[in-house]
């Protein structure tokens, strides 16, 4: 008989998770104790499918808490790299969301590549660049081929960019780049683009990666 399979069924602590960092995921305003039984049951049965719109958003709720309690999984520091498992996929269908999730779980800074890993191949998706924030109230400027494009710090925006290799530039007052406040780099495109994320990590947030 096959073996059942999910997204948590390789992770054995999930009764370690708070239910109230997957409550401030969710926004939610209801009873907590729905919450718990939920973890509950995804305690019990790890390889569970989502059914409903609401079990998926909990289980990426979930997810996130994961990737932030075993970042040296997902994370390489060494190559500034964040590899989602392509059998996660199977339970989350799309890619932009998934990645979204690591990226919410680790919170890296600087230039990192976004790869999609199998038991046969590891694929470049794209690429994430995470400055880092000097002032809450500016804004930083991308170039991309003849487009330019203003972001507002707090923000997460993907810039189209499907070839293997793209040009990009960044000038900010408000943040810095690999140290600088305007640099012009190449890095990878791919089916996810070029994110940019100019939030703030989390305060209290120990997952932050650098």
């Amino acid at each position: 008989m096959p073996k059942l399979t999910g997204l948590f069924d390789d992770f054995t602590d999930l009764d370690l998770i708070s239910v109230e960092k997957i409550r401030e995921w969710l926004h939610w305003k209801g009873n907590p104790q729905i919450l718990e039984n939920r973890l509950g049951n995804r305690i019990l049965y790890p390889y569970g499918v989502p059914v409903t719109p609401q079990d998926l958003e909990f289980d990426l709720a979930l997810l996130r808490e994961v990737v932030k309690f075993q970042p040296q999984k997902y994370f390489d520091v060494n190559s500034q790299k964040i590899v989602i498992p392509a059998r996660f996929l199977k339970y989350v269908p799309d890619l932009p969301r998934l990645a979204r999730v690591f990226i919410d779980g680790l919170e890296p800074e600087g230039v990192i590549s976004l790869l999609v890993k199998s038991e046969t191949e590891e694929k470049v998706a794209g690429t994430l660049i995470r400055p880092q924030i000097l002032d809450e109230a500016g804004e930083v400027r991308f170039r991309l081929g003849e487009q330019k494009y203003e972001i507002g710090i707090g923000s997460v925006m993907s810039l189209p960019a499907f070839s293997e290799k793209v040009e990009i530039g960044f000038v900010s007052e408000s943040a810095t780049l690999q140290g600088k406040k305007d640099i012009n780099l190449s890095v990878s495109g791919g089916s996810l683009g070029v994110i940019i994320d100019t939030r703030m990590a989390k305060e209290g947030n120990g997952s932050a990666v650098h």
